[in-house]
């Protein structure tokens, strides 16, 4: 299963979904770390390509000039590989079993755990020891329940998988769980967003490391005049440096976490997080130097494991047949948090320097707020959010 956790840069949320499947529920948590650490990682290649590739002298001109592939092209096809090959090894994974027995299609569940078993000893796969699977759910009636798909059923069966969560007992935890993501995912990517222009005014500031985040902005020695080569303008290298620092802040931070997960419940530590967090951003406007640097790579770092934490959350809060789905679905609202944060911060830039850091501290104690909601829930009723 090792070859799985290079696939979790393509298709995001399948990857998630498709690992929790492979474990029970007490190394479920730590496995989804796991595939989160490898994914992080990426945090670190991407401004390493750009350092290498982007100051390069590449143009490359095809039909008489229509079609240009400069630098930039170059590093945006480099990246988009990636997409393709997930693709490509996606197609190639077998289904869950557990997911197979869930639905009744035991002659296939069987058939991936004697591969399984094959690939884990080396044995042939019909020396495996089972040659029968059951379950509540018979061969017959799994096949009855496949008719041939039109798009009004296939949206009509669409309707019947997202049912659930407005429903109780899933539907309190769930919302929750959305509203929490919703908010993880605002606070980080409006943040990461930002760093890059924010690292190239700094760096405009004439070396003057004694200005702060704010003040480097109104400060009237920043005159920043981007180097370029024909139409193109070139990024001054020191961002790729300062961004592959945090990207290594990043993927040193979840292996930290995933030590620390050994000791300690995923909530309690989402709690801490969201507390550093907040208070870590809350200064951040008034800070300079290595300060600067140090607070934007630890918030990226704790906030990508909170996103993660919040997925193994919901992974964890629904049986196997509605997996799928609830982290589809709880992504889908991280996402909408993110185009949220990219509306509404620009605005509250423009009123004050300090305002969309104060709002992002907001939403990092109200996620912490949150998650004990949702503790409590889970004491008060644990067969609501607990798997099978």
């Amino acid at each position: 299963m090792h070859h799985l956790f290079f696939r979790t840069c393509g298709p995001y949320s399948l990857a998630f979904t498709f690992l929790s499947e492979f474990y029970d529920k007490e190394h479920r948590d730590k496995i989804v770390l796991y595939a989160g650490g490898f994914s992080s990682f990426a945090f670190v290649l991407q401004p390493l390509v750009a350092y290498f590739l982007i100051p390069m002298d590449i143009n490359f001109q095809f039909f008489n000039g229509y079609l240009i592939i400069d630098n930039w092209r170059v590093f945006l096809i480099t990246c988009s590989v990636m997409v393709f090959l997930a693709a490509f090894l996606v197609y190639t994974m077998d289904e869950s079993p557990k997911f197979l027995m869930a639905v009744g299609r035991h002659k296939e569940a069987l058939n991936v755990f004697r591969k399984i078993y094959s690939q884990n000893t080396g044995n042939p796969p019909e020396s495996y020891p089972i040659n029968v699977l059951r379950s509540a759910i018979s061969e017959e009636q799994s096949l009855k329940s496949m008719p041939s798909i039109t798009i009004s059923k296939f949206i009509r069966k669409g309707w019947i998988q997202i049912k659930p969560f407005f429903l109780q007992p899933y539907l309190t935890p769930s919302s929750l769980t959305f509203l929490l993501l919703f908010m993880t995912m605002l606070t980080l990517n409006t943040f990461r967003l930002r760093l890059p222009n924010m690292y190239a005014t700094i760096i405009a500031a004439k070396g003057d490391h004694s200005l702060s985040v704010c003040e480097s902005r109104t400060s009237t020695n920043v005159t920043y005049t981007a180097a370029c080569r024909g139409t193109l303008a070139l990024v001054n290298p020191e961002i790729y440096i300062k961004s592959m620092i945090v990207g290594s802040a990043v993927f040193s931070m979840f292996w930290v976490a995933i030590y620390i997960t050994k000791y300690m419940d995923k909530n309690y530590l989402y709690i801490i997080f969201s507390i550093l967090g907040g208070l870590s951003i809350s200064i951040f406007p008034w800070t300079n130097g290595i300060v600067t640097l140090s607070l934007s790579a630890i918030y990226v770092a704790i906030m990508n494991i909170n996103t993660t934490l919040v997925i193994s959350i919901m992974a964890s809060a629904v049986p196997t047949t509605l997996r799928g789905m609830a982290v589809n679905m709880v992504i889908m609202f991280g996402r909408i948090g993110v185009v949220f944060g990219n509306l509404i911060i620009p605005v509250l830039d423009r009123i004050s320097c300090e305002l969309p850091y104060m709002t992002l501290a907001m939403f990092n104690f109200s996620g912490f707020l949150v998650i004990l909601i949702l503790m409590r829930l889970k004491k008060k009723k644990p067969k609501i959010i607990s798997a099978p």
